[in-house]
């Protein structure tokens, strides 16, 4: 296939092009002149399995004129040539696991037990790393730290378990077995000892990789050097001075894109002027490769963009011709248009190629896509996680402990894996709605299960299907009572049977393993339960961490993934191999593309440095590399969102150094800028009016029915009073409609709840003050404290936080109690009345908080508020409601109450002022005749609302109003409440 020669034989396919396809039409084209043996001889190694499948396609398309195909296979794909097996990733990151934990216990100060995956996952990396470079973990102990600060000892500890510890635990647990680093290492020095006691004399070719790593570049240094052998490297910038690649080849300049390629052809002792193109089908990208190529110059020698500059403003037009600059808002809006763009492309017969390491706004796109019934070939799946077998398994992880929240209960309960299928499944969900309407709403978590399980049988009618169910689920559920460290198969076993039991229910089939995330899921859970011996006792929190960590690394196809030909998401390491007509970078912020190196807590720079190992800049090479080669595509979008999450983000630093040298280009350079700005404008402008509907729907109007006069209520209580001033519309969908908002599950408790209980404290402190003030007011006071808090706190975590606010208080309210009392005793307390008007019919109701007669025989009626009390301005127009109870008692309306002469109102608010260190309170004086105008004034209230044309609109006196209505999406509120306005005569004031 090759000419002899003496020289390494290297090749490359330039930057922009199609390399699949390059190099499969270059290999065709040298297999044909092969006899048919000789062309199964052939071996070919790609970098990815992607890529390989690519090239095994492009070459079966052209099979008829070959016949016989070459071997092919992945750069990682060597013979073993004896060696042990690698040791399963989740068994090492495990027994690493352990080993930490080991330490964490000996010395708990080094680190939260909380951090042992993470920490053993760190360590796996750091030894990955020392045995691809072939250096010792001994090593490790050999950096002086005395020149480092005091912390990096502290990871010197954890480190010597890769120096001392680790080796004799693979050893002795795992038969011999090696670490991938390791083997991978061994078995390319066991293929390089192979061809040089036996050189092979078929042809050899490496294609798609730069040598990054240190075995790889050691297989590909010896492939060149083959009699038959050959290197095709991607992506090689013949743009350069020659000068720069001695210097490119220096860790100093490990971030820059030529970096990797640079050490290669450094080792073989050539530079770019001695490697030939693979093919004839052109040779470079051109003015825009050597637009990229300036641009991405090293940060030293960015001054010769005033020298190379000016020349290249000639060819700007032809450099920017096909790029359009992106940016968006957000990453929805950037989604929106990348898609319309993709399908644009779709639309002109021509392939497309989304390129980002953003997940986020892959699946953004695969979704917009969906509008157009489009499926782009992802090449990344989806996590596991995301599926509906792992949201399934998550929420049984959940619920494992002391048990699930009411809310979590429902979530698993409702999820379509559970509860079986057919028949079972429709009865299964029949008992869940019960449930969920009638037993589950008030409970607290975690779920009771002998008060709710008893709720059935309480009930006036009932349900004993409903309680078998009931009690089936608890069954079900006991194995998750897992409490304390517990082996990690104990975790498995109980996690999967449970899973398999709430998702077969009583149907004949199991959900849960069907279709393919099913079946990776089952295949995870293998995979857990053939590594549970290499992982000592877990907490709960460690298991969560641990399943978590492995449902968010397993990727997914979809079932019967059947992608739409020619649209392809492909990450940073796909898209090296792979091109298309139009070529799509997303996600081009600092910190997403690049990703930046993450902080390292076991070696420093200046100790890999010391040791040998390769800066953290290698991996933004690479992905420079990948940016460089995506971007010199014949048409490219560059895109990214200006804000993600509220936050504004930086533009990529490749992307800020190629528009900072065009826009410093001159006139040419702002005119090229402009115009591709402008183009990417018009695509976020296009998406827009995509999502525009052609029609604007007309606002809605503010309701305001007018029920029939029969059916409008007879009665109301003081404080729905107030509703009725402010929002007319609340109490026709009450007591009209007779809507009544249905308890969510699982609410936590609120200021209401934490109100009921300060009244019940309130109350029962009263009954001790209707004989006068006690001597043992405050040991009362703190007893009745701990039994109302006892029974009403739903959790103790509540019951803490509720005590130590009404401790604060605690001396304030016996001061206000014990004033209050010099002046009047209780008569009555949470006491009931009513009292009728004849014209129009109505009566009103209350339930007073207390009662107090005075010494004078005046009443004085209390109201105890959980919040502030309403200033005085708001009880004259809104907050009727002491006013209205003192119109009541002078009806004599309230029960065993025989005064009738109110001439105070008192609001004690109970809300703690911390600052002021008081609480609140509003005194009212009232006599005869105010009471009697409150009184006429509600029956000219309700006369309002009684006439025929008299309407019940929605939010009419809005103010001071800090709560949502029950009733406010039933009005539509959001349509109108920005400009709808309500007309004065609509109802009567």
């Amino acid at each position: 296939m090759f000419e002899p020669q003496d020289e390494p034989r290297v090749f490359f396919i330039p930057l922009g092009a199609d390399f699949g396809a390059h190099f499969a039409d270059g290999l065709a084209a040298r297999l044909i002149h092969l006899a048919p043996e000789d062309r199964a001889r052939v071996s070919v190694m790609l970098n990815t399995a992607r890529a390989l499948r690519r090239v095994q396609d492009r070459l079966a398309a052209a099979r008829p004129a070959l016949g016989l195909m070459p071997q092919m296979r992945t750069v990682t794909d060597l013979d073993a040539f004896h060696l042990p097996p690698a040791v399963d990733g989740l068994r090492r990151r495990l027994h690493i696991a352990r080993l930490v934990a080991e330490l964490q216990a000996r010395t708990p100060t080094l680190a939260p037990r909380a951090a042992v995956f993470d920490l053993a996952a760190s360590l796996a990396d750091l030894l990955d790393e020392l045995q691809e470079a072939d250096i010792p973990a001994q090593a490790l102990r050999d950096i002086d730290l005395g020149a480092f600060a005091a912390h990096w000892a502290v990871g010197a500890q954890f480190v010597e378990i890769l120096a001392q510890h680790w080796p004799a635990a693979l050893a002795a647990l795992e038969d011999g077995a090696l670490d991938p680093g390791a083997r991978q290492r061994l078995s390319v020095e066991g293929q390089v000892a192979a061809w040089r006691a036996a050189p092979p004399h078929h042809p050899i070719i490496a294609a798609g990789s730069t040598g990054s790593r240190g075995p790889t570049r050691a297989l590909l240094t010896e492939i060149a050097t083959l009699p038959q052998g050959a290197i095709v490297l991607p992506g090689l910038d013949h743009d350069l001075p020659a000068a720069m690649w001695a210097d490119l080849a220096e860790d100093d300049f490990a971030d820059h894109p030529q970096h990797g390629l640079a050490k290669l052809l450094r080792g073989l002792g050539m530079t770019p002027s001695d490697v030939a193109p693979w093919s004839d089908r052109g040779a470079g990208p051109g003015a825009r490769g050597r637009l990229l190529s300036l641009a991405l110059r090293p940060a030293p020698v960015t001054d010769q963009w005033r020298l190379e500059g000016p020349a290249q403003r000639a060819e700007l037009p032809a450099a920017t011709e096909g790029v359009t600059l992106l940016t968006a808002a957000t990453p929805r809006e950037e989604a929106q248009a990348i898609a319309l763009a993709m399908r644009g492309a779709i639309a002109a017969g021509q392939t497309v190629a989304l390129v980002t390491p953003d997940r986020d706004l892959s699946r953004r796109v695969s979704t917009a896509l969906g509008r157009w019934g489009v499926l782009p070939d992802d090449s990344a799946g989806r996590p596991l996680n995301l599926t509906p077998p792992g949201i399934f398994l998550r929420l049984v992880m959940d619920a494992m402990g002391q048990g699930p929240s009411p809310v979590g209960l429902l979530a698993l309960l409702q999820h379509p894996l559970a509860g079986g299928d057919g028949e079972a499944r429709k009865a299964h969900l029949a008992h869940l709605e019960v449930a969920a309407r009638r037993y589950l709403p008030g409970l607290a978590a975690p779920v009771d299960w002998e008060r709710l399980c008893a709720l059935p049988l309480a009930r006036l009618e009932p349900d004993e299907d409903s309680h078998a169910w009931l009690r089936q689920i608890e069954d079900t559920l006991r194995p998750l009572r897992l409490n304390g460290d517990a082996p990690l198969a104990d975790y498995i076993a109980a996690h999967r049977a449970v899973a398999e039991a709430v998702s077969k229910g009583q149907g004949s089939t199991l959900p849960l393993w069907e279709k393919e995330a099913g079946a990776e899921a089952r295949k995870l859970f293998d995979r857990l339960t053939a590594a549970a011996d290499a992982a000592a006792p877990l907490t709960l929190s460690e298991y969560r961490a641990l399943v978590a960590q492995e449902l968010a690394g397993t990727p997914v196809r979809a079932e019967g993934y059947r992608p739409y030909r020619g649209v392809s998401i492909l990450g940073t390491l796909e898209a090296r191999t792979q091109s298309a007509d139009l070529v799509i970078l997303g996600g081009l912020n600092d910190g997403t593309w690049p990703s930046l190196p993450g902080p390292d807590p076991w070696v420093n720079r200046a100790m890999r440095k010391q040791i040998g190992l390769t800066p953290p800049e290698r991996r933004v090479g690479l992905s420079a590399h990948d940016f460089q080669n995506a971007a010199s595509a014949g048409q490219v979008i560059l895109s990214r969102a200006a804000k993600v999450d509220g936050t504004p983000t930086v533009p990529s630093r490749w992307l800020n150094r190629l528009t900072n040298l065009i826009k410093g280009l001159g006139p040419e350079g702002t005119a090229a800028f402009d115009a591709m700005a402008a183009r990417g404008a018009m695509l976020i402008a296009q998406a827009k009016q995509l999502e525009t509907p052609d029609e604007r729907t007309p606002r809605a109007r503010r309701p305001a029915p007018r029920p029939p006069v029969g059916v409008r209520p007879p009665t109301l209580s003081v404080t729905q009073i107030e509703t009725l001033i402010r929002d007319p519309y609340a109490i026709y969908a009450r007591h009209v409609l007779r809507l009544r908002k249905r308890d969510p599950v699982g609410e936590l408790p609120d200021a209401r709840d934490r109100g009921m209980a300060l009244h019940d404290i309130m109350e029962q402190f009263s009954t001790h003050l209707k004989a006068g003030w006690p001597e043992d007011a405050g040991a009362r006071f703190d007893a009745i404290v701990q039994d109302v808090l006892t029974a009403r706190a739903p959790t103790p975590a509540l019951r803490l936080l509720w005590e130590s606010r009404i401790a604060a208080a605690r001396e304030e309210i016996l001061k206000q109690e014990q004033i209050l009392i010099e002046t009047g005793r209780p008569i009555a307390l949470e006491c009931r009345g009513e009292r009728r008007m004849t014209t129009p019919a109505f009566t009103l109701t209350a339930k007073a908080d207390r009662i107090d007669l005075m010494e004078d025989g005046t009443l004085r009626i209390l109201d105890y508020k959980a919040s502030d009390p309403p200033s005085k301005k708001q009880i004259e127009v809104f907050n009727k409601q002491l006013p209205l109870e003192a119109a009541i008692a002078a009806g004599t309306g309230f029960r065993g109450v025989g005064g009738s002469d109110v001439r105070a109102l008192h609001i004690k608010g109970l809300k703690y002022d911390v600052e002021k260190g008081q609480l609140p309170e509003r005194s009212l004086a009232v006599d005869p005749e105010t009471v009697q105008a409150v009184w006429a004034g509600l029956a000219k209230l309700i006369a309002a609302y009684d006439g025929d044309s008299s309407t019940w609109p929605a939010r009419i006196r809005p103010q001071f109003i800090q709560y949502e209505s029950d009733y406010d999406h039933l009005s539509r509120f959001g349509e109108w409440s920005d400009g709808d306005t309500v007309s004065p005569e609509a109802v009567g004031r």
